[in-house]
């Protein structure tokens, strides 16, 4: 039914969570994961989800946890009762008469990939999950991958490299053009190399850089999950131009392009819930996430400014407001204004080139540019009005207005997007 809506923000791809049977509404908890939960229209349902999506020019990746289940899945279930039996193969035991759980977390149960039956359920079998559901009458275009980086790692093995090459051959032998993004907070450049995962969801060049430069202590610095966000010494303008090349400069070129860059998901607090929020800069960090290469992942609800506590993992998940006079239409507008840019200037964003022209204490330029031409982002967070070298007649991308004396300023906090000619050759 929202259909309409995800197009006017320019959405030409949606992430859905795990969508497997499981007794939780995260589901990453799986008990069936041939099974989509009926609590969500099961197949039937899915099946008419990615038909529309599809008719309207919009595709479709799911969430799935292939390194853990739940404790109430039938093959723990078995496990438990009889130790001898193949379902108890699925799993390691942790020495005290169980099976090892995931970060010790009691409910969820980790996989063992050393088993060859287990694989072939999972991936390797002509009838295995991740072929299912990259088939009629679903067509699914990828896969997110739950902590992908513990998928096959154990005590006494590691196994998580060759399983992801071995993964990437039959998602793709299946569908060429299917995305595969692992989880990964951190620096995942080993598996960005173009035989294991198409992107990691990109926390440490998108959302950790962006949150910081709004005044946020990275989430590695805080105890637990990091869901108490607590201000913190604001990057300079040169410090997230370095972060965010940094990142980009660890991936070969072709797989910057196909990165998911994220400023919020489902294991974070909201950043327009954090400690001072300011709108004019949250503005310039958004605008520099549609810019960057690769393409932006909107956690639902940020785009309508969506209040409601974030306190734990559980509360920064609370519904959908729907009602568009509950909406915030500032928040609104500016994601509408900068998904309307990354569909005009699909060329720019699919293949050009970016640089930094410019980065100080206070503010940064960020480029991105074809041989024919280019957009350049001016982002301050200063406060007063600053002036920036650009080039001769440019063009604001939202109100029109024509630099052609070669400056252009900003307003305190504030951010600008030009479009220009180029006359030379890259």
């Amino acid at each position: 039914d929202k259909i309409p809506y995800l197009r006017s923000l320019g959405v030409t791809l949606v992430y859905i969570n795990p969508i497997g049977s499981s007794r939780t509404s995260h589901r990453f908890d799986c008990d069936d994961y041939f099974t989509v939960d009926p609590k969500l229209g099961g197949e039937e349902g899915f099946a008419a989800l990615c038909d529309a999506l599809h008719a309207s020019g919009i595709r479709i990746i799911v969430d799935i946890s292939i390194n853990h289940v739940g404790t109430n899945h039938p093959w723990f279930i078995k496990a438990s009762e009889d130790p001898s039996s193949k379902e108890a193969g699925y799993f390691s035991p942790d020495g005290k008469g169980g099976y090892v759980r995931w970060q010790n977390t009691p409910t969820l149960v980790q996989l063992n990939y050393r088993n060859p039956e287990l694989c072939d359920i999972m991936f390797r079998g002509e009838n295995s999950v991740l072929r299912k559901f990259l088939r009629a009458p679903f067509f699914q275009d990828g896969w997110r991958m739950d902590v992908a980086e513990e998928v096959g790692r154990y005590s006494d093995a590691f196994l998580t490299f060759d399983l992801w090459r071995e993964i990437r051959g039959i998602i793709k032998g299946e569908n060429p053009e299917a995305y595969i993004v692992g989880e990964y907070w951190d620096d995942a450049s080993d598996y960005l190399k173009g035989d294991m995962w198409d992107s990691a969801m990109n926390y440490v060049g998108c959302s950790r850089p962006l949150r910081r430069w709004m005044g946020e202590r990275d989430r590695y610095s805080l105890d637990g999950w990091g869901f108490s966000p607590v201000a913190e010494r604001p990057y300079t303008g040169k410090e997230l131009a370095e972060a965010v090349s940094e990142a980009l400069l660890s991936l070969p070129d072709q797989l910057q392009y196909t990165q998911m860059n994220l400023v919020g998901s489902h294991d974070t607090p909201r950043l327009h819930s954090g400690p001072g929020f300011d709108f004019p800069l949250y503005s310039g960090a958004i605008a520099l996430q549609y810019m960057l290469p690769g393409f932006p992942s909107v956690y639902y609800g940020d785009e309508v400014g969506l209040p409601g506590p974030s306190d734990t993992v559980e509360n920064c998940r609370y519904p959908m407001q729907w009602d568009p006079d509950k909406q915030n239409k500032n928040f609104l507008s500016l994601y509408k204004h900068l998904g309307a840019l990354r569909l005009k200037y699909r060329e720019i964003f699919a293949r050009g080139l970016w640089s930094f022209p410019s980065a100080d204490a206070e503010t940064l330029s960020f480029e991105r540019a074809t041989e024919k031409e280019g957009l350049l982002l001016l982002l301050s967070r200063s406060g007063s009005a600053r002036s920036f070298k650009v080039p001769a007649g440019s063009v604001d991308c939202f109100t029109g207005e024509v630099f052609d004396n070669g400056t252009a300023e900003t307003a305190p906090r504030g951010f600008r997007i030009l479009s220009f000619s180029r006359s030379r050759v890259l």
